[in-house]
C-alpha cells in the first residue's frame, strides 16, 4: 500500500460510483469550510478588527468551559494548582486590555464580562489569589455610600467594571495636547456619574448590567465621534487655539450638580418602571419628541458640536426601534435619549460652552 493511502478508503477506491460520489461531495465541501473558518489572510489583512475580536472572544469562551471542566476535576482532588491559577490570572488580564481596545462595542464588551465572570467563579474559591477587581486594578466595591436613589446606591468613587471609564480617560490623553477638551469632559462626567450607582439588591429587572452599560457605552461614542471624526475634531482643535490656557477638565460645582442631576432622574426613571409607575410609552413620547425637536442652539451658535449628540440619539432610536421584543432595554435606550437630550441642553444654556460655540461660528 502506498504511503498516502489510507486503510479506511480502500474499498472507495475500487468503485467508479464511490469514488464519483467523493468527487461530488469535494466540490461542495470547500465552499462551506470558506464560510465556517476564517482564512489566512483575513487573520492578517488589516481592518475586520470588530469582527476579529468577536471571533477571538467565542473562541475564549470555548476554552473557560473547557477550563472549567478541567478545574472542577482538579478540585474534586487536590485544588487549583499554581499553573492553573497563573493560567486563569493572565486570562483576567487579557480580558481588562480587550475592554479598552476602541473595537470593543458593547456586543464583545459583553461577551468579555460572561468570561469574566467565569473565570471569577472559578477563581473565587481559592483564597490566595485576588479578586478580579484586584487583578485589574478597578475600584472595590465596598465603598462609602452617599445616599439611596430608588433601586440603587449612589457610591462616593465609581466602579469601572466594563473599562469604559479608563478607556474614555486613555482617549483624553491622546487628545489633550491636540483638542480642547470641554465638551468631550462635559459628557465624561456623566459617564463617570453613571458609574457610581449599583442595584441595592437582585431585582426582577432582565440584565441589569445594561442599566449601566448601554447609556455608558452611548456617552463613549458621541465623546469619540467629537474627537476623532470632522467636522467636530476639527472646530475643537481650533477651540483649543483660541482657548489653549482654559481649565477644561474641571467641571465648576454648579455643572458637577447639574450633571449629578441628570444620571439621578435617569435612574429614577429605571426604579419607577421597575414599579410600574413609569411606562415604556411614556418614556417612548418623550424620546420621539425629542428627535423632531433637538435644540442645536441659537443662529449666532456654531451647530456642528450639538448636532454631534443629535447623531448618536438617533443612532440610539434606531437600536430602539430593533429591540422590538425587549420591552426594559427599549426603554433604557429611550431614558438615554432623554439623558443626552438633558445634557445638551444644559450646556446651551452655559455661559462658558456658548461662548465657545459663538466664537467657533
Amino acid at each position: 500500500m502506498d504511503e498516502n493511502d489510507h486503510p479506511r478508503f480502500e474499498s472507495t477506491r475500487d468503485s467508479p460510483d464511490s469514488n464519483e460520489l467523493l468527487r461530488n461531495q469535494s466540490n461542495l465541501a470547500p465552499d462551506k469550510d470558506k464560510q465556517k473558518y476564517p482564512s489566512f489572510n483575513f487573520w492578517t489583512s488589516r481592518g475586520n478588527m470588530g469582527e476579529k475580536i468577536n471571533l477571538l472572544i467565542g473562541l475564549n469562551l470555548l476554552l473557560i468551559k473547557l477550563l472549567s471542566t478541567l478545574v472542577t476535576t482538579l478540585r474534586s482532588e487536590d485544588g487549583l494548582n499554581d499553573d492553573v491559577i497563573e493560567t486563569l490570572t493572565m486570562v483576567q488580564e487579557f480580558l481588562s486590555k480587550m475592554r479598552l481596545q476602541p473595537e470593543s462595542g458593547l456586543e464583545i464588551l459583553e461577551k468579555i464580562e460572561k468570561i469574566d465572570l467565569e473565570v471569577s467563579s472559578l477563581l473565587g474559591a481559592h483564597s490566595t489569589i485576588s479578586t478580579p477587581t484586584e487583578a485589574s486594578g478597578m475600584p472595590q466595591t465596598t465603598k462609602p455610600l452617599e445616599e439611596k436613589i430608588g433601586l440603587f446606591l449612589r457610591n462616593t468613587e465609581y466602579l469601572d467594571k466594563w473599562g469604559i471609564v479608563e478607556t474614555i480617560d486613555k482617549l483624553f490623553s491622546s487628545y489633550s495636547n491636540l483638542s480642547h477638551l470641554g465638551f468631550p469632559n462635559y459628557y465624561f462626567a456623566a459617564c463617570k456619574e453613571l458609574h457610581r450607582y449599583e442595584l441595592q439588591s437582585e431585582s426582577s429587572l432582565p440584565n441589569p448590567r445594561e442599566i449601566i452599560q448601554i447609556p455608558s457605552f452611548e456617552l463613549k461614542n458621541l465623546i469619540g465621534k467629537l474627537l476623532r471624526e470632522a467636522p467636530a475634531a476639527r472646530l475643537l482643535q481650533n477651540l483649543r487655539r483660541l482657548f489653549p490656557s482654559e481649565d477644561e477638565l474641571s467641571l465648576t460645582s454648579l455643572e458637577q450638580e447639574q450633571v449629578q442631576d441628570i444620571v439621578k432622574n435617569y435612574y429614577l426613571s429605571i426604579s419607577e418602571y421597575s414599579g410600574d409607575n413609569r411606562k415604556l410609552q411614556d418614556s417612548l413620547r418623550v424620546s420621539s419628541s425629542i428627535l423632531k425637536n433637538y435644540n442645536l442652539g441659537t443662529g449666532d451658535l456654531e451647530s456642528r458640536i450639538p448636532n454631534i449628540s443629535f447623531s448618536v440619539v438617533k443612532e440610539i432610536y434606531l437600536d430602539l426601534q430593533n429591540a422590538t421584543e425587549n420591552d426594559f432595554k427599549q426603554f433604557i435606550y429611550s431614558e438615554t435619549i432623554i439623558m443626552i437630550n438633558r445634557l445638551n441642553n444644559t450646556m446651551l444654556e452655559n455661559d462658558k460652552f456658548v461662548t465657545f460655540l459663538r466664537r467657533l461660528k
